[in-house]
């Protein structure tokens, strides 16, 4: 992140005093980006930092909610595998068909296989979570 704020402040120094901006920082942010935030939420589900809405649940039972949450991470796993799926069939059809960004010509392909990396990484941690839940209340 801290590259991609330098390359924006240099191209707006640049463009502002010689009238030449970088070329393609449109794209490079936007490519970064996606990638800085594809692996950061896997970190966020470590650090347990997403928001969680709990006001239906938080007057259930404990163990109540630990079902709910095995259940809905079951559910997450299941679709994170299912995006990451996709994404990566998408890179595949943009790495035949040759897609590149329209100004620096940079292939897509790899960011977004980059991206589905993320999402499996995301599974993982969840995957993690429901089996120290279900592990938890086995010794419970």
């Amino acid at each position: 992140m801290i590259g991609v704020m330098t390359l924006i402040v240099l191209n707006i120094l640049l463009r502002a005093l010689w009238g030449a901006p970088i070329r393609g920082t449109y794209e490079y942010v936007g490519l970064f980006t996606s990638l800085a935030v594809a692996f950061s939420i896997a970190y966020c589900a470590v650090r347990e930092g997403h928001i969680a809405v709990t006001f239906f649940v938080e007057k259930l039972a404990t163990k109540t909610r630990k079902i709910i949450q095995v259940c809905l991470n079951v559910i997450a796993i299941i679709f994170m595998g299912f995006i990451s799926l996709q994404l990566f069939q998408y890179a595949g059809d943009l790495a035949r068909r040759g897609d590149t960004t329209e100004t620096t010509a940079i292939p897509l392909a790899p960011f977004l296989y980059f991206i589905s990396v993320g999402f499996i990484i995301l599974g993982l941690v969840l995957l993690v979570k429901v089996l120290d839940n279900v592990k938890k209340e086995k010794t419970q």
